[in-house]
């Protein structure tokens, strides 16, 4: 390969890594694509540096909701790094490791969450092996890991994992890292999901705090950061804040992606439900459709995490006395859940109790 193209390849790789620092994934995608063909093309399509790059291109292309193509990215990353010999290349072993992370947290995306913890375990014991059990990356690994037990709802266990990442990362990187951020976030998330909403109002805010300072106001990784502040807002029935904030995220993320982004998605469901527990059913059962239409289209209609904002709007419905059409929701709800998350998964509880409730109404008519 002729240090013209080395040259040129590493900085589209360069630049594909800085567009996803600066959230402009669409421009990360493009660069990471371009740096992958000219590398295949002078180094060989088994060479470490083009998995390298693969890892900045799954990245950027899950974060853009392209999960089929990110997996296949992160795929072909972790087939290239299996033929390298862990413990004995160095820098090998850390792009093996990113490779298994990139493939777990696809996975995690595509709701897969029992394929994503076999993936992220693995991971993880190869991490501790060859970087150490205080490496960045083997935190990296970690929050995966907190993730899956955040969706499947072993709460404990994701409590464990975000924990010993977030050590790693403030005595690694610092507290006031971006890394941090990212690990705040999850344990306000993790607190929201429990109900312990107090618990979490400090993470949520410290999450904010940091990336705003990193990233300036207008990043949708500090969008991302408001919507889950939001939540715990909601549950403290602080719903004006939350509902500004979430306004807030959905104008970020409509800026940086487009209406039609999973991100934008998610927060118009967030928004019905604070507009649902205000009591305003109209405005709710407008964001909920609009949300789960763009949720649908963009993560399909069999992912698990639709299954909230189908029991949410199973309830305005019901609310209306339109109880056939929230059976149906409900039910479609609990099969989205049926085999991946545990039975005592808050989601899977309260389409139960809902479903359970709405039997005992209808038949004292």
């Amino acid at each position: 390969m002729s240090d013209s193209a080395i040259g040129e390849a590493v900085g589209l790789a360069v630049a594909a890594r800085a567009a996803l620092d600066r959230g402009d994934l669409t421009a990360a995608r493009a660069d990471a694509r371009a740096a992958v063909a000219m590398l295949r093309e002078h180094a060989g399509a088994g060479s470490a540096d083009v998995a390298n790059v693969l890892v900045l291109q799954a990245d950027a292309e899950r974060r853009l909701g392209e999960l089929a193509a990110a997996e296949g990215s992160a795929r072909a990353a972790a087939a290239i790094m299996s033929r390298w010999p862990a413990g004995q290349q160095g820098e090998l072993d850390r792009i093996r490791v990113q490779a298994a992370l990139a493939l777990g947290m696809v996975l995690v995306a595509r709701g897969e969450y029992a394929a994503a913890g076999q993936c992220l375990r693995a991971a993880l014991d190869d991490a501790c092996a060859v970087l150490g059990p205080r490496d960045l990356d083997t935190a990296g690994v970690l929050n995966g890991l907190g993730l899956v037990g955040k969706y499947t709802g072993d709460f404990a266990a994701a409590a464990g994992y975000y924990a010993r990442a977030l050590e790693i990362v403030e005595a690694t990187a610092g507290p006031g890292d971006v890394q941090a951020a990212a690990l705040h976030h999850n344990l306000g998330g993790l607190a929201h999901s429990r109900g312990e909403a107090a618990a979490g109002l400090w993470h949520a805010r410290r999450a904010v705090q940091i990336r705003r300072a990193a990233l300036g106001d207008d990043h949708p990784d500090v969008a991302a950061d408001q919507g889950a502040y939001a939540a715990i807002l909601q549950d403290l029935g602080r719903l004006e804040e939350a509902e500004q904030m979430l306004r807030e995220a959905q104008g970020t993320f409509t800026r940086a992606y487009g209406p039609g982004h999973l991100e934008v998605g998610i927060a118009r469901t967030s928004l019905g439900a604070v507009l649902h527990q205000a009591g305003r059913l109209d405005e709710a059962e407008a964001e909920y459709h609009a949300g789960l239409a763009i949720r649908e289209r963009q993560s399909g209609a069999g992912h698990p995490e639709l299954a909230a904002t189908l029991v949410n709007l199973g309830s305005v419905l019901a609310q209306r006395g339109e109880t056939g059409q929230a059976r149906r929701l409900y039910l479609r709800a609990l099969r989205l859940l049926d085999g991946r998350v545990s039975q005592a998964h808050p989601t899977r509880q309260a389409g139960e109790q809902l479903l359970a409730a709405l039997g005992t109404r209808t038949a004292g008519r």
